[in-house]
C-alpha cells in the first residue's frame, strides 16, 4: 500500500498544543532561546521546532508578532498561573501572572526621543527594521543606533520586551497623548532654558538704563 504524501506541517488556524502555549506564554514575556531552554528543559533546536510551528499556526511572522497575538488573544485571567522550574529566569519588565504576582508597570527610565517613539511604534507592531527603515525614511543603520538607545532607556534586551514595554507605557490613546504633552512640555522648558541669559542681560541693561536716566535728570536740576 503506498505511503500517503499529505503534508504533516502545522496550518494556519490549527489550535496549538500546550506545549506550544506554554513556550509561547514564556516568549511574550521577552525571553530569549536560552533562557526558554532554561525554563522549559527543552534544546534549542526543539524550540526551534515549536516557534516555525507556532508562527505557522498562528500566521506570524517574527517573535514581536507572536509576543503580540498572545498578549492580545492568550493571555491567561489574572487568577492563570504557569509553575516554573525551580531557578528558571522569569523574564524583565513582566507585567502578566505568570509565575509570580503581578507588579505596577515601571516608570520609564529616560524620556524618548520622537524618532525613537516612532521606532518603537513600529517594533510593538512587529515590523523588521527594513520595514521601519522603509516607512520612516531612515537607513537600517540609524534603526539599529535608535534601538540600541531605546532599549538603554527602556531597560529592554531585545525586540520582544522593547514591544511589550510600548504597549504598557505608549499603546492606548491617553498614553500618546500625555507622551505629546510631555514632549511639548520638555521643548518649552528647554526653550526657557535656552532663553533664560538673555532675559537676565535685559534685565541688567534695564537697571543700568534706570540708573543713567537718573544720573542724567540730576543734570536738569
Amino acid at each position: 500500500m503506498p505511503h500517503s504524501t499529505k503534508s504533516t506541517r502545522p496550518r494556519e488556524g490549527a489550535p496549538l498544543t500546550p506545549r506550544e502555549l506554554e513556550l509561547l506564554a514564556v516568549l511574550a514575556r521577552g525571553l530569549s532561546t536560552r533562557e526558554i531552554v532554561e525554563q522549559l528543559g527543552i534544546t534549542p533546536g526543539t524550540v526551534k521546532a515549536h516557534l516555525t510551528s507556532i508562527f505557522r499556526k498562528i500566521g506570524v511572522a517574527n517573535r514581536v508578532q507572536a509576543a503580540r497575538y498572545y498578549i492580545d488573544n492568550l493571555r491567561p485571567d489574572p487568577a492563570a498561573t504557569i509553575e516554573l522550574r525551580p531557578g528558571a529566569p522569569v523574564g524583565r519588565d513582566d507585567d502578566t501572572t505568570i509565575g509570580h504576582a503581578p507588579h505596577r508597570a515601571p516608570r520609564p527610565r529616560s524620556r524618548l526621543s520622537r524618532r525613537e517613539l516612532q521606532v518603537l511604534e513600529q517594533i510593538g507592531a512587529g515590523e523588521t527594521s527594513e520595514t521601519i527603515a522603509r516607512e520612516l525614511g531612515l537607513t537600517e543603520g540609524t534603526i539599529k543606533a535608535h534601538l540600541t538607545s531605546i532599549y538603554r532607556k527602556t531597560g529592554s534586551q531585545n525586540r520582544v520586551q522593547a514591544a511589550r514595554y510600548y504597549l504598557r507605557h505608549y499603546a492606548s490613546a491617553d498614553a500618546a497623548q500625555l507622551s505629546t504633552l510631555d514632549d511639548d512640555i520638555a521643548d518649552v522648558k528647554a526653550r526657557l532654558h535656552e532663553l533664560q541669559p538673555a532675559v537676565e542681560e535685559a534685565q541688567r541693561l534695564r537697571q543700568a538704563l534706570e540708573a543713567l536716566q537718573a544720573v542724567r535728570g540730576a543734570f536738569k536740576r
